[in-house]
């Protein structure tokens, strides 16, 4: 038995020579199946001389004009490729064999079928080259590996259009199918929820404030609040161990200062079996997967969420935070932009992403000056690409909190944008709602 690695193309490449000649010929017959044609490109086609024919097609068709044999070779002889596709001879032979009635959908998808094919093996190659040769981190080969066959799965042979005719009823059905109450994703906040009707399907959120403004233990909120409505929640904690991230929510769910749980033996017999209660019996059951790499890409956190995905079927997925991601990119702002992307498409592709973002503002105007969505670090893509984008302000006064914070909704795709008052609790890493009413 050979070694996998052994496998040779001795068979060659996967092709449908018959079909390619199909469509090009029954093209060349009737220029109105041209249409059909829409889910291909020239570089789908296996023979050079075929991808030709079908790229001067294309130009053809682009320039208004009409695709029949003496427009084609007229074409291919301006610019000097009759003889690299055959000749007029092998032009003409492609109307040979055409049905009166020729299947072109179905040539098509069989033309599709054998460039994917194709280009998965290339994937594979270009990734046993790239571990014989070793010259990158194993995720990085893997993550190009893995973000090659998404692509792959992505180039399908169908229409992209969907008809409004034809997705009205399931559309109506599934809205009115919700049912009254909590959203399916609770930012944990009632009024937060009540404005944004809570994190949605294919939606990118950003939680962005100054450095010890609390994102992350809102993020670790979040994601509490959620795991104890049965959802399953990824977190990608770039920045600290899991289990750092593990003790804050036990700080918060127990009601215990943190730092105590930094000096355990501090603490007293009623809050031992207080934490004991939520350690055990609550927390430890929540259905979270920590991510604690503190490498990632845009390529390598798209490979290893998409596996969390489908591995644990997530519903929430917690980045903390963005800027820490690295990435080939000449500036940080290609960098935060090649993130922002991978993460907006992450979402739209698997699921909700929550993402959190570091301010570029000198840290003396922290307490003193409001945030809006300009002071975001890295990028004008941010804005862009979430859906709805929540700045964290802890005002200060002579260097103290004022305990006026507020959770400042700065872009809501889909609804109001608003201020909310809220009290951030540092030793409990907790955010509540400061009073009724939204300012």
């Amino acid at each position: 038995m050979s070694h996998p690695t052994d496998y040779s193309l001795e068979k060659g490449l996967p092709a449908s020579l018959d079909a390619e000649r199909s469509i090009l010929g029954a093209v060349l017959l009737d220029d109105k199946l041209w249409e059909q044609t829409a889910p291909l490109s020239h570089d789908d086609f296996s023979l050079d001389g075929h991808r030709r024919i079908f790229a001067r097609m294309r130009s053809l068709r682009d320039a208004g004009k009409p695709v029949d044999m003496i427009t084609l070779a007229g074409e291919l002889d301006r610019r000097k490729e009759v003889e690299a596709v055959g000749g007029v001879a092998y032009l003409s032979s492609l109307i040979d064999g055409v049905p009166e009635r020729p299947n072109i959908e179905h040539y098509v998808q069989i033309v599709k079928d054998k460039a994917r094919l194709r280009g998965l093996i290339n994937v594979c190659q270009n990734a046993i080259a790239e571990a014989i040769e070793h010259s990158d981190e194993v995720e990085t080969v893997l993550a190009r590996a893995a973000t090659g066959v998404a692509q792959i799965q992505a180039d399908v042979a169908k229409d992209p259009f969907e008809r409004i005719a034809e997705i009205t009823i399931p559309t109506y059905d599934a809205m009115m199918a919700q049912s009254e109450g909590e959203p399916k994703l609770s930012t944990s906040l009632g009024m937060f929820d009540a404005i944004s009707t809570g994190i949605r399907e294919e939606e990118l959120w950003i939680v962005a404030g100054d450095p010890g403004s609390g994102k992350s233990a809102f993020a670790s909120q979040i994601a509490g609040v959620n795991a104890k409505n049965g959802r399953n929640v990824g977190i990608f904690s770039i920045e600290m161990r899991s289990q750092r991230v593990l003790k804050r929510m036990w700080a918060h769910e127990a009601k215990i200062p943190f730092n105590k749980l930094r000096r355990p033996w501090q603490l007293t017999t009623e809050e031992r079996e207080r934490l004991d209660r939520v350690v055990m019996q609550e927390v430890g059951g929540w259905p979270i997967f920590i991510n604690e790499l503190s490498t990632q890409t845009p390529e390598s956190f798209t490979a290893q969420a998409r596996y969390a995905v489908l591995k644990y079927k997530l519903d929430l997925l917690i980045v903390d935070h963005i800027q820490i991601m690295t990435g080939k990119a000449k500036d940080e702002v290609e960098r935060v932009m090649n993130t922002s992307r991978a993460l907006r498409q992450f979402a739209k592709d698997y699921c909700p992403v929550l993402a959190l973002s570091q301010f570029s503002r000198p840290p003396k105007t922290a307490g003193q000056q409001r945030p809006t969505m300009r002071d975001l670090k890295g990028s004008s893509a941010l804005e862009q690409d979430a859906s709805v984008i929540a700045l964290l302000w802890r005002p200060q006064e002579d260097g103290r909190d004022t305990k006026k914070d507020e959770l400042i909704i700065a872009k809501n795709r889909d609804g109001e944008t608003t201020t909310i008052p809220v009290l951030y609790t540092g030793h409990f890493l907790r955010f509540e709602e400061r009073e009724l009413g939204i300012r």
